[in-house]
């Protein structure tokens, strides 16, 4: 776990000012702009964050992820600040170009949101999503 604290800790200094000067209040509903098509093979390290937001079963595509190592990932405080106290509505899938379908899914177990993450401005949007004890591999 120690690795795991420096890490977010490293993590956290380097994403401070990085979306500083963003307007993420008129961008935060759209969807990536000027972006292109990717496969997972090009891409394998990202993940899709999946949630129940109506507890029952169904899990939905919410927001995108990076993996860390074999059970952590990297995604932004923003996706779960609202159920941070709740990491069972979480799920990952990984390894798919599809967030329905493919790949392998992993349930969340726990969540670290940034400390100072401040909602209004999105400062500091970052958390750390730490996954069932299955790890993720390279299929």
């Amino acid at each position: 776990m120690a690795i795991s604290s420096l890490l977010l800790s490293l993590l956290f200094c380097l994403f401070h000012p990085v979306f500083a000067n963003l307007d993420y209040a008129k961008i935060a509903h759209r969807k990536i702009q000027n972006g292109q098509a990717a496969d997972i093979t090009d891409v394998p390290y990202i993940v899709s964050i999946l949630i129940d937001p109506n507890d029952d079963g169904n899990f939905v595509h919410t927001c995108g992820g990076a993996i860390i190592d074999a059970n952590s990932i990297l995604t932004a405080a923003h996706c779960i600040n609202d159920r941070k106290h709740q990491p069972g509505i979480f799920k990952v899938r990984a390894g798919s170009t599809f967030n329905k379908n493919g790949g392998q899914v992993r349930d969340v177990i726990k969540m670290i949101i940034h400390p100072n993450y401040q909602r209004s401005t999105f400062d500091k949007d970052i958390a750390l999503l730490f996954l069932s004890s299955l790890p993720l591999i390279k299929t």
